[in-house]
Parts: C-alpha cells; structure tokens; sequence
C-alpha cells in the first residue's frame, strides 16, 4: 500500500506572502517569494520522481483526501463524484489543487490516480454528523484495497464512506473500483444521540458537507 499526502505548504506560503505584503519591505519580500518559488519548484520534482517510480511498478496512485474540496455543497444536493469543486477551506483549496494536478497527470501522462474523499474515519462515530459520514477503519482498509487492485483506475474520485442509513452523497459513480462497504454507522446511533443535542438545520456545519469548516471565518479575523 502506498499512501501519497501532498503538503498544504503551498498554500501556507502563499497566504504568508499575501499577509507580509504591507508589514515587510520589497527585498524581505522578494527573497520570501524566490524561496517560495524555490519550494514549489523542488515540490514538482519530488512528485514527478514518486509518479516516475510508480510508472515503472505499474502502480497506480492512491490519494487520501477530504470531504473539504467539495464542504460547501448542501447535504441535501445529494452529489456525485463529478460535482463542482466547493472547498470549505483553505485546506479545501490545497485537495482541490491535488485532484486537479492528478487529472492532469492522468490525461497527459496515463499514470492512474484513485483521490479519495473520506469525511471522518474514526473508531466510532463522535457526533450526529458522523452518522452519516463515518467511515469505519475496515472500510478504509477495503476502499484503499479496491482502489490499488483495480482492473482500471484511470483518474477516479471516490468517497469514502461506509454503509451507512443516511447517505448524503452519490458515489455510483466509483463503482468499478469494487469497494463495497461492509460496516454501517447504525449501531452507535442510539449513544450519539444520547448524548448529543439535534443540531440546527440552518447552521452551516449541519447544512454543508464540510461541517465545522464552512463555520471558520476569515483568516485574519480576531478570535
């Protein structure tokens, strides 16, 4: 198994040399920006020498990723795979990019990417939210297994969620990687909602896919 996480450095950087435009002077700011260059530059490379590797053990790519690059869809819109990209996050952002660089290396290059969008993969469900978006541990297990031993991979999004009652999100369309959930969020319900109030349907975190993550405000915003 080979698990591939892309560095939200990128995207730290970025919001650092945007928030030290005013404080720092041209030259602080042009060394920031060189080195910044610098870091995505020897970023690229160390990507292209991981995808290399895979090409010749004829491997495909296995991306863990989040719910995030689409949180600001309504649970109720019920989406596919192919929805419209609507990160809750920066860190949203930073999974839309790699999804975005894996679909092109699989147009370009034929080096097949399996990104998966797990919501919350936890022992057990925490919170209501969790009934609908857990993902047990076996699961994960058997999603990753299906996703690298495929027939074909191509580029293909899938999301990672168990068998759950409530199924906020469509993912038919990741069914030729044979995953076939196996665990159910069912058995906790009766604990979580003891132990938890009905959340308010109006409040971004039980409107969105994101949760608590479309309820963060501006970066600079003081706490």
């Amino acid at each position: 198994m080979i698990i591939l996480a892309f560095p939200l450095l990128v995207i730290a950087l970025c919001v650092l040399l945007i928030g030290c435009a005013d404080v720092l002077g041209k030259t602080s700011i042009t060394r920031l920006s060189t080195f910044f260059f610098d870091f995505v530059y020897n970023l690229r490379k160390r990507w292209d020498d991981l995808l290399d590797m895979m090409e010749l053990r004829n491997l495909p790519v296995y991306l863990r990723l989040l719910g995030n690059a689409v949180g600001y869809h309504e649970v109720e819109a019920h989406i596919g795979i192919d929805a419209p990209m609507r990160p809750d996050s920066l860190y949203g952002v930073s999974k839309n990019f790699v999804e975005s660089l894996s679909r092109l290396y699989w147009d370009k290059f034929g080096i097949e990417t399996a990104c998966l969008r797990i919501f919350s993969s936890f022992p057990e469900p925490a919170d209501r939210r969790m009934l609908w978006s857990y993902l047990s541990f076996a699961d994960c297990v058997r999603l990753v297994e299906a996703s690298l031993t495929a027939p074909r991979v191509g580029h293909t999004i899938s999301f990672g969620i168990s068998d759950n009652k409530l199924k906020m999100v469509d993912n038919s369309g990741a069914n030729h990687l044979g995953f076939i959930p196996q665990d159910t969020a069912e058995p906790f319900r009766a604990a979580v909602e003891a132990k938890t109030p009905v959340p308010d349907p109006t409040k971004p975190s039980v409107k969105y896919l994101g949760g608590w993550f479309c309820e963060l405000g501006y970066p600079n915003d003081k706490a």
